[in-house]
């Protein structure tokens, strides 16, 4: 795609609560312009184009069926705000209509769709970023600087969430037209994992040369949404006479690849304050968000905790408008497509492992090598666990570094007992894809590649 000087013209698909914050936000923004927008209810259009008359900006053509809008050849990007449930569906079919996509969060739901993105994006070349506000939070950004920068030593837990009393929202929502509520009467596990995994996978360089290998979930009983509407609604209305799938708390637990350990909470049907439980920990001090706390060993009082304020002046980092810049200079984005598989995929593994007593799912990390190396049991998808140590070990090589690229010479059988013999070329990329371009000193978009050679033995099964 070719750079541009002129403005950046948007279609947004949805303006519910999401949307509608987005749309104000884009009529703000310097060299973007919003062509375009859709939504299933007309009120909610007239509403849009109310909106950008008062405010004195041009009103956007408008749209009840999102296909017309990517029809537009002179949309460029699409902001993708509608249902949980719609984001894969939308997302493609803008990708093959040759729109950038930035997709709110959860991405997708299921995991075939997780790949149907990976898919679709690869055939068309058009790139998918998942809209994760959480990742560029001034605390989060911060405390990325910080681990980059060895302050917290080697990394070894993360916990994350999302904690917020969401009840009357779930309780009223269909009478508000909100789509929350037909996930909690159908669905267990964690239905909004990426606010709070967003900083752990960071950190812990997830999709950058580490993974997540295993997930369990577990649910408790489900009783605040029942409760609250009963009190509040009266026990004859519908959702205090209905019963929720969705345990009130679910607890996830994750290991990686390199040994860490995440703790993820969903908490959004019982009272409480807002909060999105971060922590990150390692050999040499811990961050907590609820408390603004931190403790860096050596250099805080002993045993006692000290104010995150001054640490978050002295390492904080502006947030970078990747989306839009990378539209208008032409640059791909290769972060953010991985990132919009990976989370939901999650999502249902987690929702899996919840219904189904701590069973354990394998998410594979290795999709661009096994791409590369093209035998007949790539195809199959199953490779063997000597493979993935193998792969593993070659992805440490600089596990600060972004692999960019997995690329295999022709394979031979001269090992010698017969396994596969491949010889793997790493690409790293130190700047361009750090979420939040806080990786200190030579970060952003100055690109600087190394090579790596990697020889592994690959054992195929059967």
């Amino acid at each position: 795609m070719q750079a541009s000087s002129a403005n950046v013209r948007i279609g947004v698909i949805g303006l519910g609560q999401r949307g509608k914050s987005l749309f104000a936000l884009l009529r703000e923004m310097d060299g973007v312009e919003v062509a375009a927008v859709s939504d299933l209810y007309e009120d909610r259009l007239r509403q849009a184009a109310a909106d950008a008359q008062s405010a004195s900006h041009p009103v956007p053509a408008l749209y009840q069926n999102y296909k017309e809008l990517l029809a537009r050849e002179d949309i460029e990007a699409v902001i993708v705000a509608s249902s949980w449930t719609s984001h894969a569906e939308i997302a493609i079919a803008a990708m093959r209509a040759g729109k950038y996509v930035g997709s709110e969060v959860g991405g997708a739901a299921s995991i075939e769709e997780c790949w149907e993105l990976v898919r679709t994006s690869e055939a068309t070349g058009v790139p998918c970023m998942l809209l994760e506000n959480c990742c560029y939070g001034r605390s989060e950004m911060a405390v990325l600087n910080m681990v980059r920068q060895g302050l917290f030593g080697e990394l070894i837990h993360c916990r994350g969430g999302y904690l917020h009393d969401l009840r009357e929202e779930v309780a009223t929502g269909i009478e508000n037209r909100h789509y929350r509520i037909h996930n909690y009467l159908n669905r267990n596990g964690d239905l909004y994992p990426t606010h709070g995994l967003g900083l752990p996978a960071a950190c812990l360089n997830i999709n950058r040369g580490n993974r997540i290998v295993s997930v369990a979930s577990i649910a408790s009983k489900a009783r605040g949404i029942n409760a609250w509407a009963s009190e509040n609604l009266g026990p004859e209305h519908r959702a205090a006479r209905s019963p929720i799938e969705l345990g009130d708390i679910v607890t996830t637990m994750m290991k990686c690849a390199h040994g860490e350990t995440i703790l993820l909470t969903h908490d959004t049907s019982l009272p409480r304050p807002y909060s999105r439980a971060g922590q990150v920990q390692g050999t040499k001090g811990v961050w907590m968000e609820d408390g603004n706390a931190i403790y860096i060993d050596g250099a805080s009082p002993a045993h006692e905790w000290e104010p995150f304020d001054s640490y978050l002046e002295r390492y904080e980092h502006p947030v970078w408008r990747r989306f839009f810049e990378g539209r208008r200079q032409g640059r791909p984005r290769r972060d953010g497509l991985f990132g919009a598989a990976r989370f939901p995929g999650f999502r249902e593994v987690a929702d899996e492992s919840a219904d189904r007593r701590l069973r354990y799912g394998h998410l594979d990390g290795c999709h661009g090598a096994v791409r590369a190396i093209g035998s007949r049991r790539r195809r199959a998808g199953r490779f063997s666990r000597f493979y993935e140590r193998q792969m593993d070990r070659a992805l440490r090589i600089d596990a600060g570094f972004d692999v960019r690229y997995l690329r295999a010479a022709k394979p031979s059988r001269d090992w010698p007992t017969g396994g596969l013999f491949v010889r793997l070329f790493l690409l790293f990329d130190d700047g361009d894809d750090d979420p939040v371009g806080a990786r200190g000193p030579g970060s952003g978009p100055a690109v600087r590649e190394r090579k790596i050679e990697a020889q592994l033995r690959l054992v195929l099964r059967g």
